[in-house]
């Protein structure tokens, strides 16, 4: 069987009246044809549409792609500008949808946005009438250049029974900064971004990023560092020591102590460590420039002295206090 023609599937998708109305309506077919008619006449006036002349406003990203060799901004200039433009309907659509950066190339204190805008690459046919705001003032001062330390903007704490080893180290632990002098003249160090770790129980080691505050104002010449700590299991231990006392002035032969001896407990890494503490060399010590202070109670704190070449932490001294009863030297034969 031959293909239907093109006129017979017209005629079936249009069908014709003998204006007597013998031919039934088919709503179905109808419908469709509206639809298609509707379909066609509306990617017609899209068609034409877009190529008339039109006049709107969009909004661009700026950004300060150079500056005077010698200077630096002190504050950011505006982020955005408000750009009217005109051109074929089709261009600016486009431009709505996707709209260009704007680099801005500055040889002062002054840049001329719409001049920017103008030269950042726009479709062929469109024009930059005008721009808010049409030009920036920038506020420039001396560039320089400065080495700062990295400064850990958080904590690191360890689960117990562990402990850190060591305070956290950043590797690097300085950082190159340029930027404005007035900027960078109150800046001792540089801190990291946010970092809080607690209930460590292993050795920590993670990259850490550089805060980013003032991102377009400085330079940095490293945008990461690498966090270290190292973790140890602490144990207690308790030692009981005799009270010393320390300088005292002529005069004063001794002090006696009540009591005389005081239970140290400490905190210590396990291991070898905790066997030094009883040969380390810990003291009980009162300094007698505390009892020259004390007045009234007729006891004093008793302080522990702890070498520098062990680990000892959170010593404390039970009892924390001790009465103390002066022995004054006898006079010699001289002084009298």
């Amino acid at each position: 069987m031959a293909a239907p023609s093109l006129r017979t599937r017209l005629r079936t998708l249009f069908p014709r009246s003998d204006g007597r109305g013998s031919e039934e309506p088919d709503t179905g077919r109808n419908g469709l044809a509206l639809s298609l008619s509707f379909l066609v006449a509306l990617v017609l006036w899209f068609t034409f549409s877009m190529q008339e002349t039109y006049t709107t406003t969009i909004e661009v990203p700026l950004e300060i792609a150079a500056l005077p060799d010698d200077q630096a901004l002190r504050q950011r200039p505006p982020q955005t500008a408000r750009v009217s433009v005109q051109g074929q309907g089709e261009a600016l659509l486009s431009l709505t949808w996707s709209p260009p950066r704007v680099r801005l190339f500055a040889d002062g204190p002054t840049v001329d946005v719409a001049a920017s805008v103008s030269e950042s690459g726009l479709p062929a046919g469109v024009t930059v009438l005008g721009a808010q705001p049409r030009s920036i003032r920038l506020d420039l001062d001396e560039r320089v250049t400065r080495d700062l330390p990295i400064r850990l903007r958080g904590s690191v704490r360890a689960a117990a029974p562990f402990d850190l080893l060591n305070t956290p180290q950043l590797t690097p632990d300085t950082v190159r900064i340029t930027g404005s002098r007035a900027l960078l003249e109150s800046f001792q160090s540089w801190p990291t971004a946010p970092f809080v770790r607690n209930d460590v129980r292993n050795d920590l080691s993670t990259p850490l990023a550089l805060s980013d505050t003032l991102a377009g104002l400085v330079e940095r010449s490293i945008t990461t560092t690498v966090l270290t700590a190292t973790v140890g299991e602490f144990t207690r231990g308790e030692i009981t020591l005799d009270v010393e006392v320390e300088n005292l002035p002529p005069g004063i032969e001794t002090v006696r102590f009540e009591p005389k001896r005081v239970a140290v407990e400490y905190r210590v890494p396990v291991g070898a460590a905790y066997a030094q503490v009883e040969r380390a060399g810990l003291r009980a010590v009162v300094d007698y420039a505390d009892i020259a202070r004390d007045s009234t109670s007729g006891s004093v704190r008793v302080g522990i002295r702890v070498p520098e070449n062990i680990d000892v932490r959170d010593e404390r001294a039970s009892p924390s206090r001790v009465e103390y009863f002066l022995v004054r030297r006898a006079p010699s034969p001289e002084d009298e």
